[in-house]
């Protein structure tokens, strides 16, 4: 299968985690797998001629072709994170006080879980490309569940942190004023 093939069930895939919909132990070991098969691909560009192959790695100032595949997989999974939790941010904002509140917390729980799922579905990229970029001394790359806790703070504290603060300050009055909330429910 080409890589192009992979990425494809392999988003899917990603997307159901992040979604929190049931999975085999089967499937998720052929995402698993996917991942390997994606940093070891011999030809990224197997369709383009071998210049314009080296052209494309020595231009990204990249040692051998494993490094473009795992930067290329590693953009991939940054992009479909980060339309994920431009999601979740959107529907966040769709909504009044505190079933804001409530839709944020549940939705950063799962996040979080679905995250480190993921992450340990991309264990290989981690430990392969990811670690050789960080000993480099490359700090804009993160292992995958540092990224996706990055993007969700990216994305929702430019734009919710003074929503979401407001919201916790209308819970305290609410609450002062005896209508009583569920503060577990408010919970990072």
């Amino acid at each position: 299968a080409s890589t192009d093939e992979i990425w494809q069930d392999l988003e899917t895939g990603l997307q159901h985690f992040f979604k929190k919909e049931p999975m085999p132990a089967q499937r998720s070991m052929q995402l698993y797998c996917y991942v390997y098969d994606y940093c070891t691909a011999v030809s990224v560009h197997a369709g383009l001629p071998q210049q314009q192959q080296c052209n494309l790695i020595t231009g990204a100032n990249l040692q051998n072709e494993s490094d473009f595949v795992g930067s290329e997989l590693y953009y991939k999974l940054s992009t479909l994170i980060k339309n994920h939790v431009q999601k979740i941010f959107e529907e966040c904002i769709r909504r009044p006080g505190e079933d804001q509140l409530r839709y944020f917390t549940t939705q950063w729980n799962q996040f979080k879980f679905s995250s480190k799922t993921v992450d340990g579905l991309c264990a290989y990229l981690n430990r392969q490309w990811i670690k050789r970029e960080l000993e480099n001394g490359n700090n804009t790359i993160y292992v995958i569940y540092t990224l996706a806790l990055v993007t969700w703070k990216q994305v929702f504290r430019e734009h919710m942190e003074t929503k979401i603060v407001q919201g916790v300050l209308d819970l305290i009055e609410q609450e002062r004023s005896n209508h009583h909330f569920l503060p577990h429910q408010n919970r990072r």
